[in-house]
C-alpha cells in the first residue's frame, strides 16, 4: 500500500512539474490580481440585524416585490392538489357525520377521542380513516359554530315570516317570560306571528294575574292559550278515581306505588315471588313502577297487575301479615274539539238516561245537580266481566246487598265526577278548537267558510297574512271543498297515511296526517299553468296547524335533555353544547332523518372547516 502510494505521489508531482512550464505565465496573472483585490479590500463595519431592520426590510420595495413574484409561482403541489382537496373534503365529511351520530343517539363528546383510532383499527386500508381526527375538542367545534347555526339560523328565519307557536313548561312566571322576551328581541321576531301558547294548566303558567300567559296576552291580544287537554282528561280521571275510592276505601294509584316499592328493595320478596309465578304457570314480569307525574305509565301498570293477578294474589294471600298500604307527534288540534265532546258523551252515556241525552244540543247543557237526570246506581253498566265477578261474588255469600250496591254506588261517582271535572275545566266550546276543524282534509265538506273567515280575522296583523284579498280566499275554500281525493294525488294519500291498528275484525284503522296533505295541496298548481292553486288558503291552513293540540313536545323536549344532562355530563351548558344538541335533534330528529341517512350541505362543510381553524387560533392566541 505505501509502494502505492509514493507511485501515485511521484507520477502526480512528475505531471505537476511537466505542466508547469506552460502554465507558468497564467499563473501569475492570477496571482496578480488576487493580491490586487486582497489589497484593495478593507475591513467593513457590521450592520445591526434587529426588529425594526426586519420591519423595514419587509417594506421595502424590494422585498414586496419578490413576495408578490413568488406568490405567482407554481409549486409541484399543483399536480396533486385535487386529490388533496377531495380527501380532505371527504374527512370533514365525515367528522361532521359522526358528529351528528353522537348527538342523535346521546353519546358523550368524549367518545369522540376514542373514534379516530377505532377507525383506524377496523379500517386498516382507508384514507379517509387514516385521515380522521376528530376528538372531543373538534366535535364540539363542528357541534356549537357549523350545526347548530345552521338549525338555529333556519328557525329564526322561518319564524321572522311564517306563525309560530310557543311552548314551556315549569319555572317561574317572570324568569320564563324574561328569557323569552330576551330571545324574541335578539332575533327580532314579531310576537304578532306568535299564534298560539302551549303551557300545563297550573295558577303560574295559565292564571289570570301575574302569568305566562297574562304577559304573552300583553304582548299579543289575539293570542290563543292552549293548555293540555291530555293533561285534563288525565285529571279527571284522577278525580274520578278520587271519588271512587272515598266510597270503597281502594286507592288503584296506590295500590300500583304500594305494590312496586313492596317488591323494589327486596331480593326475599322477589325470589318468593318467582316462586308463586311458576306455581300458577305464570312467565316472570317485574311489577312496574308509576309515577303521579308520568301519567301515561298508570295504565301500563294496572295491565300488568291485572296480566299478573293471579300470581300477586296468590303471593299475597301466603304473607301472614299482609301489608295494608297498599302521547301523535303531529298537527291534531283540528280533532281536539271533536274528542273532548265525544269524551264528555261517552261518559254521559254511562249515567245520564236516554231521553235526557237527546233534548239537549250539548252534553254540556247537563245539570249534574239535578239527580233525576241520572241512571239507578245498580243498573249502570260496569262492563261485562266485573258485573259478572259481581254477581258470583254476592250469590255465593262473599260480598253481602249492601258492598254490591256500595260498587255501584262508587261507580256512580267515579262517572259523575269525571264529567263535572270536564265541564268545569275542559275548553269545549273555544271558537279556536271550534273553528280549526276545516283543516281535516278529508272531511272538508263538513266546514264551513266562516271557520277560515274567523282564523283570517284573528290573525290579521300576522306578516303571513298581509294582502290577502278575503274574495279570492273565499274561491279557493270552495275549491278546496270540492277538489276529488285523485285531485290531491294518490302518492299524497299514501304518504300521509297512518296506521293505528286493527280492529276485532281484523280491519286496519287508521288516519291521515293533514300536514302533510296540506303540504301537498300548498304545491298544487292550476291545470295548464305554473300558479299555485290554494295559495292564500294554505296560509291560513299553517296558521291552524302550527297550534298544538297538547304539551306533549314540551315533554318530549325535557326527556331529551334528561337523556343527555346526566350525573355524568352534568357540566353541558344551557347556552353551549346543551342547546346545540336540542337545536341538532329538534331539526333532524332521528325519526325522519337518521344518523346514517343525513348528508350535510356544502355550507356545513365550510363552517366546519372555519370553526376548527378559529378555535386554534382563538387558543393559540390566549397562550401566547
Amino acid at each position: 500500500m505505501a509502494t502505492t502510494s509514493k507511485r501515485c505521489a511521484s507520477s502526480s508531482n512528475e505531471e505537476s512539474v511537466s505542466d508547469s512550464d506552460s502554465d507558468t505565465d497564467c499563473e501569475r496573472e492570477q496571482n496578480k490580481n488576487v493580491s490586487k483585490q486582497a489589497k484593495s479590500t478593507k475591513p467593513q463595519k457590521r450592520k445591526g440585524a434587529g426588529l425594526g431592520d426586519v420591519k423595514k426590510h419587509c417594506c421595502g420595495e424590494l422585498h414586496t416585490k419578490n413576495v408578490a413574484s413568488w406568490k405567482k409561482q407554481k409549486t409541484m403541489n399543483m399536480f396533486n392538489s385535487n386529490k388533496q382537496t377531495t380527501l380532505s373534503q371527504k374527512v370533514i365529511k365525515a367528522e361532521v357525520i359522526t358528529t351528528n351520530f353522537l348527538v342523535q343517539h346521546n353519546l358523550p363528546i368524549a367518545t369522540a377521542d376514542h373514534l379516530g383510532p377505532l377507525f383506524k383499527e377496523i379500517f386498516p386500508d382507508s384514507k379517509i380513516a387514516a385521515s380522521y381526527s376528530c376528538g372531543r375538542t373538534k366535535t364540539s367545534c363542528i357541534l356549537n359554530e357549523a350545526l347548530a347555526p345552521q338549525c338555529h339560523k333556519y328557525i329564526i328565519e322561518h319564524c321572522q315570516t311564517h306563525p309560530y307557536s310557543v311552548g314551556e313548561d315549569g319555572a317561574k312566571a317572570y324568569k320564563i317570560f324574561e328569557a323569552i322576551e330576551e330571545t324574541f328581541t335578539r332575533d327580532s321576531m314579531l310576537w304578532t306571528n306568535c299564534v298560539s301558547l302551549s303551557i300545563d294548566n297550573t295558577n303560574t303558567m295559565i292564571g289570570a294575574n301575574n302569568s305566562v300567559a297574562s304577559r304573552f296576552l300583553e304582548m299579543n291580544p289575539e293570542l290563543f292559550v292552549a293548555g293540555c287537554p291530555c293533561h285534563l282528561a288525565h285529571i279527571a280521571a284522577s278525580h274520578a278515581n278520587d271519588a271512587f275510592s272515598d266510597i270503597l276505601g281502594i286507592n288503584v294509584e296506590d295500590i300500583c306505588i304500594d305494590c312496586f316499592y313492596w317488591f323494589s328493595k327486596s331480593s326475599k320478596r322477589k325470589g318468593k315471588l318467582l316462586e308463586y309465578f311458576e306455581l300458577c304457570n305464570q312467565d316472570y314480569q317485574a311489577v312496574l313502577k308509576h309515577l303521579s307525574i308520568r301519567w301515561l305509565s298508570l295504565q301500563r301498570c294496572i295491565d300488568r297487575i291485572l296480566k299478573k293477578y293471579p300470581s300477586l294474589k296468590s303471593y299475597f294471600l301466603s304473607e301472614e301479615s299482609p301489608d295494608q298500604r297498599f302521547q301523535r307527534d303531529e298537527p291534531t288540534v283540528h280533532v281536539v274539539q271533536p274528542a273532548m265532546e265525544s269524551l264528555a258523551r261517552k261518559l254521559a252515556n254511562r249515567i245520564v238516561l236516554p231521553r235526557v241525552l237527546i233534548d239537549v244540543d250539548s252534553v254540556t247543557e247537563l245539570d249534574l245537580d239535578d239527580e233525576s237526570i241520572f241512571i239507578k246506581s245498580t243498573s249502570l253498566f260496569l262492563g261485562g266481566t266485573t258485573k259478572f265477578t259481581l254477581n258470583r261474588l254476592r250469590n255465593d255469600g262473599t260480598i253481602n246487598d249492601s258492598d254490591y250496591n256500595k260498587v255501584h254506588n262508587a261507580a256512580h261517582h267515579y262517572f259523575k265526577s269525571a264529567l263535572k271535572y270536564i265541564f268545569d275545566k275542559f275548553p269545549i266550546g273555544n271558537d279556536v278548537l271550534c273553528n280549526a276543524v276545516w283543516v281535516n282534509v278529508p272531511k272538508r265538506l263538513d266546514t264551513t267558510w266562516e271557520s277560515v273567515q274567523f282564523f283570517l280575522e284573528k290573525f290579521s296583523l300576522l306578516t303571513l297574512l298581509q294582502g290577502i284579498n278575503p274574495d279570492i280566499l273565499h274561491e279557493e275554500f270552495v275549491d278546496y271543498q270540492t277538489l276529488p281525493d285523485d285531485a290531491i294525488g294518490q302518492g299524497a294519500w299514501e304518504e300521509a297515511k297512518v296506521v293505528d291498528g286493527q280492529d276485532e275484525d281484523g280491519n286496519e284503522i287508521a288516519h291521515h296526517r293533514v300536514d302533510i296533505l296540506w303540504w301537498h295541496l300548498a304545491h298544487l298548481k292550476v291545470p295548464g299553468t305554473s300558479q299555485n292553486r290554494f295559495k292564500n288558503l294554505s296560509k291560513v291552513a299553517e296558521i291552524v296547524l302550527v297550534i298544538p293540540h297538547s304539551n306533549a313536545e314540551q315533554e318530549r323536549l325535557f326527556s331529551i335533555v334528561r337523556k343527555n344532562k346526566t350525573d355524568s355530563r352534568s357540566n353541558l351548558k344551557l347556552d353551549g353544547t346543551l342547546s346545540s344538541i336540542l337545536a341538532m335533534k329538534t331539526t333532524y330528529p332521528e325519526s325522519s332523518t337518521p344518523c346514517y341517512k343525513w348528508k350535510p350541505d356544502d355550507e356545513v362543510l365550510t363552517n366546519s372547516k372555519k370553526s376548527t381553524v378559529s378555535y386554534n387560533k382563538k387558543h393559540i392566541g390566549d397562550a401566547q
